[in-house]
């Protein structure tokens, strides 16, 4: 049997297009899979504040302030929780507890000015009341893995203004789950893998931390106060460096985060997500335009390819394709699987080849519906 002209363009085509994303993503991750810290002075522990922004989150709250209250930090620390406008009992919750602990502050809103989103001014607000010129942000519903977690935050400053963490979602039984927890990591993995190579673009705010004055010093979130989102991933891309930046990388900086129960839940989040994308500098839309794209491309080539030539009964063809597909799904889950040892988290190889295909389909579908319907907002 022998492959015709068109089958040999057609597997050369995908095995260029493979080839050529093994190599940029092999370079890009592997910053990330094979990292190795450097050799440090021993770590300078200053003040820091911990500012949680909470609408309606009694129940996280009761959960997430005895983790904070209680972290093994060697210097002073305090935490700043923003009411934002609840109606549950947060209030009171904070009220009483602020009777107990010293180090909790809390700042109420009840009304917010208009042209500023809600988030952004309870954030603003929060780190205006900042004691401490080190600032850690979480949000309610997360839950830091240890009581290390500042200490291991802090030992990242070192000099720097902006520190990245990782958040990864809770585990959960369901295929949602599984997938959520596979976009988070791999979102993870882009970001991160980014600020290790000099080139800091996002951060998440479950996980993110920066200084007092550089957030003031540049009026903060003036320059996209309006956009819904952004306060951490657009105030990132703003402001950081390779030179004001370093990344938190090991299992005693995680915050864990409780995940969206139901698609419509987490389709409604994601969107919220994407849709400041368009405010990044343009280099970094460019950038990650180009590897999204190399990834659909690569799918519909290997998927397409596949099918055509099992239909058309083309044997030797599809043989090498699968062989192509098999390559790949070996080359990028070994490297998937060390950026999550790296950076702390359980991520199980074998359900690799079915997340990265719902990976494809989810960013391209929710991509293109944030184009069509822009409506988005938090809470």
């Amino acid at each position: 049997m022998e492959l015709n002209t068109f089958w040999i363009i057609a597997v050369a085509t995908i095995g260029f297009f493979v080839l050529l994303q093994l190599i940029l993503q092999g370079i890009w991750f592997g910053k990330l899979a094979f990292f190795k810290p450097t050799a440090s002075q021993p770590v300078r522990y200053e003040g820091i504040s911990v500012i949680v922004v909470a609408r309606n989150e009694h129940d996280n709250l009761t959960h997430l302030l005895p983790i904070l209250l209680e972290q093994d930090y060697p210097a002073p620390y305090e935490i700043i929780v923003v009411d934002d406008h609840s109606t549950d009992d947060t209030f009171w919750l904070l009220k009483t507890a602020a009777q107990a602990f010293d180090n909790l502050k809390t700042v109420t809103i009840n009304h917010t000015p208009a042209g500023i989103h809600p988030k952004k001014y309870a954030i603003t607000l929060a780190v205006k009341a900042a004691t401490y010129e080190r600032l850690v942000l979480t949000d309610a519903d997360c839950r830091p893995c240890s009581a290390k977690w500042l200490a291991a935050i802090a030992a990242n400053f070192d000099n720097k203004q902006i520190v990245l963490g990782y958040s990864p979602y809770m585990e959960r039984k369901g295929f949602l789950n599984r997938l959520i927890r596979f976009e988070t990591l791999y979102t993870a993995m882009q970001y991160i893998s980014s600020a290790l190579w000099g080139h800091p673009y996002m951060g998440v705010g479950r996980n993110l931390s920066y200084t007092k004055s550089l957030f003031l010093d540049n009026k903060g979130f003036h320059k996209f106060q309006r956009v819904v989102g952004g306060d951490d991933d657009l105030l990132v891309n703003a402001l950081a460096t390779a030179q004001n930046t370093s990344v938190a990388i090991g299992a005693d900086t995680l915050v864990y985060s409780l995940p969206k129960t139901t698609w419509r839940g987490w389709w409604q989040q994601k969107r919220r997500h994407l849709s400041v994308g368009k405010y990044y500098h343009w280099k970094d839309r460019l950038w990650l335009g180009l590897n999204t794209m190399l990834g659909i491309t690569t799918h519909i080539l290997i998927y397409g390819g596949l099918i055509t030539s099992l239909l058309w009964q083309q044997w030797l063809p599809a043989g090498i394709i699968a062989g192509i597909m098999l390559l790949r799904w070996g080359f990028l889950g070994t490297i998937t699987y060390l950026c999550a040892r790296q950076l702390g988290d359980r991520f199980s190889i074998i359900w690799w080849p079915l997340l990265d295909f719902s990976y494809i389909v989810y960013y391209f579908t929710a991509g293109l519906s944030v184009l069509i319907s822009k409506k988005v907002e938090w809470k």
